[in-house]
């Protein structure tokens, strides 16, 4: 499932301080939506598989590249609480 751009800045909604990956015009269409977390802020989720696309065809990067990136740049970056999430639909 894809959500449209609108339905990313809807996100706003939710919490005006929701944190989103820049640029957004690469990684919009990675959005899957949001996560709630008890006792926490909600925060966006992002679909691994089209992060490392979105990275791929943007930046044309090879697949090893885009994992390499994301693994440092990404998820070994701890914004706050409100870091996204990433959804891995398979085992790694």
């Amino acid at each position: 499932m894809q959500i449209t751009h609108s339905e990313v800045d809807g996100l706003a909604e939710v919490d005006p301080e929701i944190l989103l990956l820049e640029p957004r015009d690469v990684f919009d269409e990675a959005v899957l939506g949001y996560v709630e977390r008890c006792g926490q802020e909600p925060i966006a989720c992002y679909d691994y598989e089209r992060v490392i696309d979105r990275l791929k065809s943007a930046y044309e990067m090879d697949d090893s590249s885009a994992e390499e990136w994301f693994s440092f740049n990404v998820i070994g970056a701890w914004v706050g609480v409100r870091t996204p999430c990433f959804l891995f639909k398979t085992v790694r």
